[in-house]
């Protein structure tokens, strides 16, 4: 004689088998985007502007964006001793594309004028991608990068 309980309990992992191996990886596979600022920087003077800034956007998740707008703020604070800000100049930054694919980068240029900035200090030049969190991402704790310059008559050597 069967028992019912046995039987039961073997339609049980029967049905976990075969969902398992059916719809939980579609649902594992349905990954976000994550962007990152993987590289900030100034860099040597160019024909439009004295100073130029860039940034380096990468999405290192594991799906697409598609038609979305990308925002990236950047910040420019002056400090005190590295600790205390003092001024702050920030702006946005805005491109679309079509497409941004995991792997992939984007080439940010950020036109500011360096009579915008102060000629002495401490500064911390930071960008932050997605700062009003409007495109899904899986992460949104990786969002920006800083780095801290000394600038001295304008020019700007990066600390750390």
């Amino acid at each position: 004689m069967e028992n019912p309980r046995i039987m039961k309990g073997f339609g049980v992992i029967i049905l976990l088998l075969f969902l398992s191996t059916t719809c939980i990886p579609v649902l594992a596979s349905e990954g976000k985007p994550d962007l990152i600022v993987s590289m900030i920087g100034y860099g040597p003077k160019d024909i439009h502007y004295p100073s130029r800034y860039y940034a380096v956007v990468e999405n290192i998740g594991n799906a697409t964006l598609w038609n979305k707008e990308y925002t990236l703020l950047y910040v420019f604070t002056r400090m005190v001793f590295k600790k205390i800000p003092i001024t702050v100049l920030h702006d946005y930054t805005w491109c679309y594309l079509s497409r941004l694919a995991p792997g992939e980068q984007l080439d940010f240029e950020l036109m500011v004028e360096p009579r915008d900035l102060p000629k002495f200090g401490y500064f911390e030049y930071k960008c932050i991608i997605n700062p009003n969190k409007s495109l899904e991402e899986s992460n949104y704790g990786n969002n920006d990068l800083s780095q801290d310059y000394f600038v001295f008559l304008g020019h700007w050597k990066a600390i750390g």
